[in-house]
């Protein structure tokens, strides 16, 4: 009897999100919410593009250290491979 009880239902999830697209109400409510969807999916992408730029410049500025057989090592000697030592 207590098996039953713990068990998962298998009942069917109810879409609770939907929208009604014949009213006018719910035309505006989806193109509001597209709108925003839209806007996040730039917002992150625009961020993305940000981080890539950066991580490019930081392994840029890294293999310019490397080339340069005068630059004095400055850091902590535990956070370095042996080939950059």
């Amino acid at each position: 009897l207590n098996e039953r009880d713990a068990r998962p239902s298998k009942k069917r999830k109810l879409n609770v999100e939907a929208r009604v697209l014949t009213s006018a109400e719910g035309k505006r409510l989806a193109a509001e919410k597209e709108a925003e969807r839209t806007s996040k999916a730039k917002k992150k992408a625009e961020s993305a593009q940000r981080r890539k730029e950066k991580e490019n410049l930081r392994k840029e500025s890294w293999r310019n250290r490397e080339r340069d057989p005068d630059a004095s090592f400055t850091g902590v000697l535990s956070a370095k491979n042996k080939d950059d030592l």
